[in-house]
């Protein structure tokens, strides 16, 4: 019995990554690192990149791009009601792969890490993975198009800056009611 499991364990493992360095063919690929991202990592770039391609200079827009992810509520209204606020449950691989990354930003000490805790507060698990990709796929496409280094924010300024835009609504909100 324990023969079968090494076994399985050996299978699994060849069978799930793959036998060279995919990190670095991926940069010669595409000239940056998308693992600098939270919760990316080799293989999730791999599907990613392979999916959307690695020139998106004069491809669609961001909006665009994430709507072909499924990453974007689908508002159903009438007579001023919205009936439905659902995400579109699509066969896209890289979505897929967002979505798994997205899931592991739950225990990240960084910015997109507090991003998804504070979504998950308000608004449960499931929307908090859905925009946490989102988020990812804007900024993987930011990445694409401008080649610029990703610099990470850590989660105090982030805290701070969601601080600051709360006490701004606040304010405003104050003003308008005198």
């Amino acid at each position: 019995m324990t023969t079968w499991l090494l076994v399985a364990t050996e299978n699994r493992k060849t069978g799930v990554s793959p036998a060279f360095d995919v990190r670095s063919a991926l940069y010669r690929m595409s000239g940056l690192d998308i693992t600098v991202l939270e919760g990316i990592d080799a293989s999730t770039a791999l599907v990613v990149l392979c999916e959307i391609g690695t020139d998106l200079g004069k491809g669609p827009t961001v909006q665009r791009l994430v709507s072909w992810l499924d990453l974007c509520p689908q508002h159903r209204g009438s007579a001023g009601k919205i009936r439905s606020r659902r995400v579109r449950r699509g066969a896209n691989r890289a979505a897929r792969a967002l979505r798994l990354a997205a899931q592991g930003c739950h225990h990240a000490t960084k910015a997109l890490g507090a991003c998804y805790r504070r979504i998950q507060a308000r608004a449960g698990g499931a929307k908090a993975v859905v925009a946490t990709a989102r988020k990812l796929a804007e900024r993987i496409d930011r990445l694409l198009k401008d080649g610029a280094e990703y610099v990470r924010q850590g989660m105090e300024a982030s805290e701070t800056a969601y601080q600051d835009r709360v006490l701004q609504g606040l304010a405003r909100k104050a003003k308008e009611m005198g």
